[in-house]
């Protein structure tokens, strides 16, 4: 469970990194993908949508949790709401998630709640405004 927390905890991390590049004013829907590779070998694929009020990403590699990432984007496309999945290593497309959580931004505060096989914990974090 601490690999799959890790690996969660990675993919949003990416993302959040990837955001600012993908955050540009947009009218239609736009698909991508991302390929990790080493050599020849494809490490992982992620998979990002990006429509004007969100964009979603799937996160997949080989023998490894799929995770799945929604962002809902607020005024000047900042994040104000982000939420994940994470999928046990090669579950099928309907199983259900081994753990989800959420950020939810507010003026002050990111309220995290994150749920898995240790039950459902709650984090406020204060954040500066405009942050």
């Amino acid at each position: 469970m601490k690999r799959t927390r890790l690996t969660a905890l990675v993919a949003f991390a990416a993302l959040l990194a990837a955001a600012p590049r993908m955050l540009h004013t947009q009218d239609a829907a736009r698909s991508s993908a991302y390929l990790l590779l080493r050599h020849n070998d494809t490490i992982a694929v992620e998979k990002v949508r990006r429509t004007a009020g969100s964009v979603s990403a799937v996160i997949s590699a080989l023998g490894q949790p799929r995770v799945t990432l929604e962002y809902a984007l607020g005024a000047d496309h900042l994040i104000t709401r982000a939420v994940f999945a994470v999928y046990a290593p090669n579950a099928a497309a309907e199983a259900a998630p081994i753990q989800t959580g959420s950020v939810t931004m507010t003026s002050d505060s990111a309220l995290m709640e994150i749920d898995g096989a240790g039950g459902k914990r709650n984090f406020r974090v204060p954040v500066k405004p405009g942050t």
